[in-house]
């Protein structure tokens, strides 16, 4: 019986790890972007169209109903990536913590910082070659009723024209990478 318990332990705590291993590099990735949206430099119509999709504070920028249109649905999926943040910071907090208490935190650390290098970098290698094709495919997935195309010409793109978003989602990307290796620091010097 006791074999019995200690198969079931070890592949519970396999599938534990592996929980681990694919919420991390989510949870980064989100995480990065919040840090990045707080302490980015942005211009005043910047910080107000963004302070109105958090509900913090009345839009001032008057942009077209066309565009605020897309704006209501940008606040409602970054309302839906606000609820996934918290919830994958309860899953890998609670996944680690269980590490923890099974003294396998230092692998959790390891293979969880090389999970988040390999998502991240994936992506960002996608990012650097051909940035416009994947701001597309974002755009079809998150925003499919097709509003999310504008003149060059029109407020929005002015406020938020191409160059700030592949900054910032460098920056995004740039600090997820740099989360996951000081995790791979980190299980380097656990003991």
């Amino acid at each position: 019986m006791t074999t019995v318990m200690t198969r079931d332990q070890a592949l519970w705590n396999k599938a534990l790890f592996i929980l681990f291993c694919l919420t991390l590099p989510v949870f980064l990735l989100l995480l990065s972007y919040k840090l990045t949206l707080a302490f980015y430099p942005l211009t005043p119509p910047q910080e107000n169209t963004l302070n109105f999709l958090h509900g913090q504070e009345m839009l001032t920028v008057p942009y077209a109903e066309q565009e605020l249109s897309h704006l209501r649905d940008v606040q409602k999926v970054m309302d839906k990536v606000d609820f996934v943040f918290y919830l994958l910071l309860i899953a890998v907090v609670s996944l680690f913590s269980f590490s923890w208490r099974a003294k396998t935190s230092r692998a959790f650390l390891r293979w969880g910082g090389l999970t988040t290098l390999a998502v991240v970098g994936i992506v960002l290698l996608f990012l650097l070659l051909s940035f416009t094709s994947v701001f597309t495919l974002f755009h079809q997935l998150f925003f499919p009723q097709g509003n999310w195309l504008f003149p060059e010409e029109s407020l929005l793109i002015r406020t938020f024209p191409q160059e700030f978003f592949v900054k910032v989602g460098l920056t995004i990307f740039l600090l997820a990478v740099f989360m996951g290796l000081c995790l791979l620091i980190l299980s380097s010097i656990k003991k």
